[in-house]
């Protein structure tokens, strides 16, 4: 009886654990199985489906959040802002974000202007379940501003006496876009106010020269009144109206500098007839910030320094502009003749004259050379006329009794080279005399020649017999030649 008695105890005492322990955990494990729903998809709110003209730092808003489950909890949740709404181009991944839940902030930089977007978001309840996304709905940024118009700052306007390359200069770059830069600029000349079409210098799209810009060499040119504007660019490729315009004058053309008469130089004596005159350096000070240059001379010659009489006047010359050789037959001799010459520069302006200087031409000369001046008894001299000037004739008086050689224009042999042979041994003073409008003018030299008998050794002035020879058989072969050209001349 008391065995049966405690079976029937311990069968109690379980049972009355089984209902101690399923009234402790039932309430536990309903919550756990509520739990398991995810929380309500949310809507979203701003900005709406459509909208357009959002900012570039927009704040988004979703719908509350909500969940099945009885006392659910927001945890957190995840934005989405794509290029496409298929979500393959995403412009913000929030994560999983446990702080910005029901609304976000996009930061600058994110968001570009003028651009269609997508968005949704879902929430996470603190059992880590997700809501589905929500519907994705669209919106487009605010357009991009132009930049504001620039103005010009320099030159300033009606500004004259301006260098061939200024520097232009314009206002600093300004644009309402938040975060906008300037990137580039188009600096544009022109001659005709208002026209555009063919500037006279455009400096392009310059991501270089924003503010300012310097106008190369070359674009503008002197005493020349031009129009100019600039505009800006953004980073958003936008370009601002161009500034108003304005003017600028260009300084005068500078005449060339003054040249100098350099060779010959003044009262220079004994010149040639065919004389070169040569003059100073091109200079002028437009070459400081231009390409101006010498492009042309004037050259004359004078009898007298007013130059009322002028031989020779080149006219304007593009071809000898330093140097210039005066035409064979304008000079005479023993002439005194003035000379001058000016420059002109690519502006077409003339410099002045130079300051006339002088020059004598030489007088008529009367010469002549030996080919040897010492030599043996029966050997021929080559004697030849190294004379200048207007000359008719010409009188050979070799000072060893022979006749004289006469030669007038038709009979000199045209190297002006003759023979002459001497028989005895002496000095011989050899006298050269000619004649033409300038008079009779006389060279003489005397003891000129000398004429030694050969030595018995062999020996005559310090050479061998033998070659003494062989200089008599050139020079017997040059008689010869000269005597066969005077026959052949006197021939025909």
């Amino acid at each position: 009886m008391v065995i049966t008695q405690l079976h029937f105890n311990k069968r109690v005492i379980a049972f009355t654990a089984v209902l101690f322990l399923m009234a402790v955990i039932l309430p536990v494990m309903r919550p756990i199985t509520a739990f398991a729903d995810p929380p309500v998809q949310p809507t979203n709110i701003s900005p709406a489906d459509g909208t357009t003209d959002i900012g570039l730092t927009h704040t988004f808003r979703s719908s509350a959040f909500s969940d099945p489950d009885p006392e659910p909890s927001h945890h957190a949740s995840r934005w989405q802002v794509a290029r496409d709404a298929l979500f393959t181009d995403l412009a913000f991944d929030s994560g999983v974000d446990n702080q910005n839940k029901v609304t976000i902030t996009m930061t600058s930089g994110i968001l570009s202007y003028g651009t269609t977007y997508y968005w949704h978001v879902r929430h996470q309840d603190e059992t880590g379940e997700w809501s589905p996304w929500s519907t994705a709905t669209s919106f487009t940024t605010i357009a991009t501003l132009k930049p504001n118009q620039p103005s010009n700052v320099s030159p300033a306007n009606n500004a004259t006496d301006v260098t061939l390359t200024p520097t232009l200069s314009s206002s600093a770059f300004s644009d309402a876009d938040a975060g906008d830069t300037h990137t580039a600029s188009q600096w544009q000349i022109t001659t005709t106010p208002g026209d555009y079409a063919s500037p006279a210098y455009d400096s392009g799209v310059t991501t270089s020269f924003k503010l300012s810009i310097n106008v190369p060499t070359g674009r503008l040119i002197l005493d020349t009144t031009y129009h100019w504007r600039v505009r800006h660019r953004d980073s958003y490729n936008n370009w601002s109206d161009y500034s108003v315009e304005t003017s600028f004058t260009t300084r005068a053309s500078v005449a060339p500098n003054r040249p100098t008469a350099a060779s010959p130089a003044n009262e220079s004596v004994n010149i040639s007839l065919e004389a070169q005159l040569s003059a100073s350096q091109f200079a002028d000070a437009d070459t400081a910030d231009t390409s101006d240059s010498h492009t042309a001379s004037q050259w004359q010659v004078a009898t007298d320094s007013d130059f009322t009489d002028i031989v020779f006047d080149s006219d304007v010359d593009t071809s000898n502009l330093r140097t210039v050789d005066i035409p064979e037959d304008t000079l005479t001799y023993n002439t005194i003749y003035y000379w001058r010459v000016r420059y002109r520069d690519s502006y077409d302006v003339w410099s002045q004259w130079s300051t006339a200087v002088s020059f004598t031409t030489m007088s008529a000369r009367t010469d002549f050379t030996a080919n040897t001046t010492e030599i043996i008894p029966g050997v021929a001299i080559i004697f030849t006329d190294t004379s200048v000037g207007n000359i008719t004739s010409w009188t050979w008086n070799f000072g060893d009794g022979t006749p004289v050689v006469v030669w007038d224009v038709d009979s000199r042999p045209a190297p002006g080279m003759l023979l002459h042979t001497y028989s005895s041994a002496g000095n011989y003073t050899v006298t050269l005399t000619t004649n033409g409008p300038d008079g009779e003018i006389i060279r003489t030299k005397n003891a000129y020649i000398s004429v030694t008998a050969a030595s018995s050794s062999g020996l005559l002035l310090g050479l061998p017999l033998w070659t003494w020879i062989v200089i008599g058989v050139v020079i017997l072969g040059a008689g010869i030649g000269l005597w066969w050209y005077q026959r052949q001349k006197a021939v025909l």
